[in-house]
């Protein structure tokens, strides 16, 4: 169960006569609540937090996209694939900014013994641009070629419901030996396509 909200000041919104946009973004906010440890609401004009609630694990912050009605958000959600294994770390940052994407984590224990494939570096590096949803991790991932997604529904539901680009990511080079492709395949079952990326110098 989620722990109580806190909302540190509403008047930002208000005073813009936002307020309705102010209800529409709590009501999303109640909803991520389920599955992320901390949200934040940032009124994009003010740059100050509006709505606020945390437990003990790394935050994420939605920023302006939770003010948004979907309305307002004319183009649809991209999802791209990609893994790391032989990729240089220094060219992520950009690709994502070339995307407008978060990289979504789906190692269902995220470290490596390279220092910057590890859980804690790359939330330092991309800070709000990373996320980890373990429930799109591989149980069996030590057993070659044997695949169970945590819970692939509820990772899906997760990730759909974040109205932002994403690149999803495993340490599997190829896509046919990752259970990405997996969730590439669910996914393209509800209507929305995937795109592996196997280059990383370029905009996809």
């Amino acid at each position: 169960m989620a722990g109580d909200l806190e909302i540190k000041d509403s008047r930002p919104l208000e005073q813009k006569g936002q307020s309705q946009d102010f209800e529409k973004a709590k009501r999303k906010v109640d909803k991520l609540l389920k599955f992320f440890a901390q949200v934040e609401v940032i009124d994009s004009k003010t740059n100050e937090c509006v709505y606020f609630q945390t437990r003990n694990n790394p935050p994420i912050s939605l920023l302006a996209n939770l003010l948004e009605s979907e309305s307002e958000r004319e183009l649809p959600q991209r999802i791209y694939t990609t893994g790391y294994t032989d990729r240089d770390i220094a060219l992520l940052p950009t690709l994502l900014i070339s995307l407008d994407a978060i990289l979504i984590d789906i190692r269902l224990i995220p470290t490596s013994k390279q220092l910057q494939w590890q859980k804690d570096y790359l939330r330092l590096l991309l800070k709000d641009k990373y996320l980890h949803v373990s429930h799109l991790g591989n149980r069996s991932s030590k057993e070659s070629g044997k695949q169970s997604i945590q819970n692939i529904n509820l990772g899906i539901k997760i990730i759909t419901e974040l109205k932002t680009n994403l690149l999803i990511m495993c340490e599997c080079q190829r896509i046919e030996a990752c259970h990405r492709q997996e969730i590439s395949r669910r996914l393209s079952e509800k209507g929305i396509e995937t795109k592996e990326l196997t280059e990383w110098s370029h905009r996809a």
